[in-house]
């Protein structure tokens, strides 16, 4: 049996009995007619990317912590958006809302628009009959307009996702911080049922090279250097630890995909507007200019911070873009917000890549030099991989995008 199958039967036996009735059993139990109309619904598949909630009207859920109201001044979808708190003394806000029937989320993530007045990493908990569980969760930054965010999967207590009943928001704050977050839109978008992973270099250390060229080479992955095209050196020779022009080369003609971490992997929230635009534009040009003008579409963001104006000029010079923390996501609503691991404990990639494997979707993991902890959470990743062969997929950015980005 492969690592896939052997998860999944886990998984049949791990969600609270509910798989361990057949429908002869059922139907000998309570085979009346009188008692037909009593019997559940059949679950049934959410429409991906159709808008289940506006939440305007915020009687319609309950509210379990924190304090909840009406905003109408930042509504993406009906007249009005929630605004939740957790002021001082509560240890989150959350608001709960029952579904008329239930739902078949077994190869579908929720997600919603989401603002916040602090950078905070609010999530979505999906509950079946018996309180069984998967907690979604994504980042969001201060001060950015109602966006849709991709949350991935961080925990799963024996949930059966083919019968969900209950789905819960709420965000989790120290007790003497008081934090808003709005949401709205909340939707769902489709999660590939095989686990698509991508492996990725931030900050263009010559590390990458020398540790995780032969790597990939050895087991046939692809994966993306994201250079910042201002520091790259002539040659391996000269002083400095950045990759030199002839190691991209090297990588370039192994597969791999060479793209943006802007020209000097500035934060985009600390410059001013036109220092921002240089910073885009100027690797872009770069790279286009030294052939690698399929990796110049591809953008991640330096120290994992965005702002309003940047996430702007992102989106005029790219087609994705790569931030946040969690794995496992749906097919990206917004393109510019990919969700990733960055920098993943030895002792987390498996259990990423597991989790990956179980429930599909899609998980991004990223170092930045390959050295010492970092070497051996990527040697890891490789092993495990290969363990999970026809279980997991190793794509390139390009195939990420021309496969799941709608």
């Amino acid at each position: 049996m492969n690592r896939r199958a052997y998860l999944a039967s886990g998984l049949a036996v791990a969600v609270g009995g509910c798989m361990g009735r057949s429908d002869g059993d059922v139907a000998e139990e309570d085979s009346s007619d009188d008692d037909v109309d009593d019997e559940p619904a059949d679950p049934v598949e959410p429409e991906p990317g159709e808008t289940i909630d506006d939440l305007s009207d915020i009687d319609a859920w309950e509210l379990v912590a924190g304090a909840v109201a009406r905003e109408e001044d930042r509504a993406v979808v009906g007249d009005s958006c929630a605004r939740l708190e957790n002021r001082e003394g509560d240890e989150q806000a959350r608001i709960a809302y029952e579904f008329d029937e239930p739902l078949d989320c077994r190869g579908h993530s929720p997600g919603l628009a989401i603002a916040a007045d602090e950078p905070m990493a609010p999530l979505l908990q999906l509950f079946d009959d018996d309180d069984g569980h998967v907690t979604f969760r994504a980042t969001v930054e201060a001060d950015v307009e109602l966006l849709r965010v991709p949350f991935g999967i961080q925990h799963v207590d024996d949930a059966d996702l083919g019968a969900i009943t209950r789905l819960e928001i709420a965000h989790v704050a120290a007790e003497d911080v008081d934090q808003q977050l709005w949401v709205d839109d909340l939707h769902f978008v489709a999660r590939p049922e095989t686990g698509v992973v991508t492996l990725q270099f931030d900050g263009g250390h010559e590390s990458i090279y020398e540790n995780g060229l032969s790597l990939t080479e050895e087991y046939g992955y692809p994966a993306t250097a994201f250079i910042p095209t201002g520091r790259i050196r002539e040659e391996a020779d000269h002083d400095g630890e950045a990759l030199a022009e002839p190691q991209l080369e090297g990588l370039d003609g192994a597969g791999w995909t060479i793209a943006s971490h802007t020209a000097r992997s500035r934060p985009l929230p600390d410059l001013e507007d036109d220092e921002r635009l240089e910073e885009i534009e100027d690797a872009v040009e770069w790279l286009e200019s030294e052939g690698y003008g399929d990796g110049a579409r591809y953008v991640a963001y330096p120290s994992a911070r965005y702002d309003q104006a940047g996430l702007e000029a992102v989106r005029e010079a790219h087609e994705l873009g790569f931030v946040g923390r969690y794995p496992c996501q749906g097919e990206p609503a917004d393109p510019l917000l990919c969700s990733r691991v960055l920098e993943p404990d030895p002792d987390e990639i498996e259990d990423v890549l597991e989790r990956t494997a179980a429930y599909g979707g899609i998980t991004a993991l990223g170092w930045v030099r390959l050295e010492g902890d970092s070497l051996e959470s990527f040697e890891t990743a490789m092993e495990t991989l290969s363990e999970f062969e026809g279980d997991l997929e190793v794509v390139s950015p390009r195939e990420l995008e021309e496969e799941y980005v709608h």
